[in-house]
């Protein structure tokens, strides 16, 4: 049901599944109602729900203006919407995402769903290596930044933990094209001077002012 994160009046899916036959029965599948839906919680929190399963995603975003023109023949835009979205309540979870473009195109290595009206490859497999994406994607550490800061402020030092976990390497980044490998030193540099990481006496420093 992720499809569903960031497809706004998309509340609910209803899917008739057949089940799998057996063919050394002559009988046929029997059709299954499966629901899923989504809920949204407060503030930038989404629950997805698929029967007795249950994600929670904290999601970010930012308004990224000035873009350069779209190529291609797509309408020219002034502004578009970036958004990041985080899987919460799963202290283990390594699994990567896909990027999307409001439907998952592909897995760039991300620990969090990034989303953005990216120009597509004809396929539609691909982020489009263009000015327009470019722009877009050299804004995802300044809300990754944002979610640091909120986590400080609202949230417990699990919370901010869970968040440095998702800091992509570069190696992760070397998915498909690449594209989006200068994000993970983006994210480093934005930090660096950051008090966000937890010390043993729960407070929150900068890494130059803790001993190893």
């Amino acid at each position: 049901p992720r499809v569903m994160l960031f497809l706004n009046r998309l509340q609910h899916i209803n899917v008739l599944q057949e089940t799998s036959l057996d063919f050394d029965d002559d009988e046929e599948g029997r059709l299954e109602a499966r629901h899923m839906s989504r809920i949204h919680k407060n503030d930038g929190v989404i629950e997805l729900v698929d029967g007795s399963k249950k994600e929670v995603w904290s999601i970010y975003r930012m308004w990224i203006h000035d873009l350069p023109a779209r190529k291609g023949g797509n309408k020219p835009i002034d502004k578009t919407e970036l958004a990041l979205a985080f899987r919460i309540e799963e202290e283990d979870d390594d699994e990567s995402y896909d990027v999307f473009a409001y439907l998952p195109v592909a897995n760039y290595g991300f620990k969090f769903i990034v989303q953005a009206d990216f120009d597509l490859s004809a396929s539609r497999g691909e982020v489009a290596r263009n000015a327009f994406n470019e722009q877009i994607r050299d804004n995802i550490h300044i809300i990754f930044l944002n979610a640091i800061r909120e986590a400080k402020n609202t949230q417990t030092t699990r919370d901010v933990v869970n968040l440095l976990k998702k800091i992509p390497l570069a190696t992760d980044l070397a998915h498909g094209n690449k594209f989006f490998q200068p994000v993970a030193k983006n994210i480093f540099t934005l930090l660096k001077n950051e008090n966000c990481i937890p010390s043993e006496s729960n407070s929150i420093e900068n890494n130059e002012q803790l001993w190893f």
